[in-house]
């Protein structure tokens, strides 16, 4: 999924895979990590079986950064990671209407 993700972007396809992979964890587990940048955005909007959310773990490292500097600098292990990234630092900043902050994002 991941290199279905990278190569032609979150298509239907990509965001169905996800979606029953999640679910289907979800079955055997209380709660569900999303670890990938890239996957992480379609992840956290998945309504599980079990009435919760994916837990997506770079949201809360983005939602800290946004909340703490107004000058922020991710550095990205991947350039595959860049778009994804910058995406979710956007969204940290409006879901705490911080728009002044200065982010750049960089790999490595």
């Amino acid at each position: 999924m991941l290199e279905e993700a990278v190569n032609k972007g979150l298509t239907e396809s990509v965001q169905t895979k996800v979606n029953a992979l999640f679910k289907i964890q979800s079955k055997q587990s209380k709660l569900v990590v999303c670890t990938c940048s890239i996957l992480g955005g379609i992840a956290e909007n998945i309504l599980l079986d079990n009435g919760k959310h994916v837990i997506r773990i770079d949201r809360a490292r983005a939602d800290l950064a946004v909340k703490s500097a107004r000058k922020i600098l991710v550095l990205a292990a991947l350039e595959s990671t860049l778009t994804p990234t910058k995406a979710l630092m956007l969204s940290s900043q409006q879901r705490q209407n911080k728009k002044n902050s200065n982010i750049t994002i960089v790999s490595y």
